[in-house]
């Protein structure tokens, strides 16, 4: 087991007032559906000022949604243009992507026991929160680069039967409101 800290660079994400004239996507929550999702209808650009550049986002930075009941870990989007996470985000940068993958620590990082953990340490009243300080020290096991891309598989496959399962329920359904109105 290795803490997040030593495997990965932790930042929070950076307000920033949007701008209607830029060409840097500002990330939020709302552009990502329940499941983690890209929603490719952004509406929010801004301007990377030279000194917040470091807040820039590279190809599989994991993005934590720190605040709110759900506090999901997301793969950045691949688009082609530039990227920037608000602060409803931590940003999540592995350091070796070689022995370990940004989609193991984000299946990890969104694992029931992990997010039940993440409940217990959430701050706040009205909108919980999960601190920087609470990711650095999440201790997190790496397996083998092979077991690693066994788990993203697996997850894989889970999620895809369980759409699978929700298409044959509604196919079911369909097929018996249609069975019942032609009975009538």
């Amino acid at each position: 087991m290795v803490q997040l800290k030593d495997i990965a660079t932790i930042q929070t994400g950076v307000y920033i007032k949007p701008s209607p004239n830029s060409e840097t996507l500002y990330l939020q929550l709302s552009d990502f559906d329940k499941d983690g999702n890209f929603i490719d209808r952004i509406v929010s650009y801004v301007s990377i000022p030279e000194k917040n550049n470091k807040h820039l986002l590279s190809s599989k930075d994991l993005l934590f949604a720190a605040k709110g009941n759900k506090n999901i870990c997301i793969i950045t989007p691949e688009t082609n243009k530039a990227c920037v996470a608000s602060p409803s985000f931590i940003v999540i940068r592995i350091k070796n992507k070689e022995k370990i993958l940004p989609e193991y620590v984000a299946w990890y990082l969104n694992s029931p026991i992990i997010q039940n953990l993440f409940a217990s340490h959430a701050l706040g009243s009205a909108i919980k929160s999960i601190t920087k300080n609470v990711l650095e020290d999440l201790e997190i096991p790496i397996p083998s680069i092979e077991r690693q891309k066994a788990y993203i598989e697996l997850d894989q496959l889970q999620k895809r039967e369980q759409n699978l399962y929700k298409a044959i329920a509604e196919k079911h359904k369909q097929i018996l409101d249609y069975k019942m109105i032609k009975n009538i």
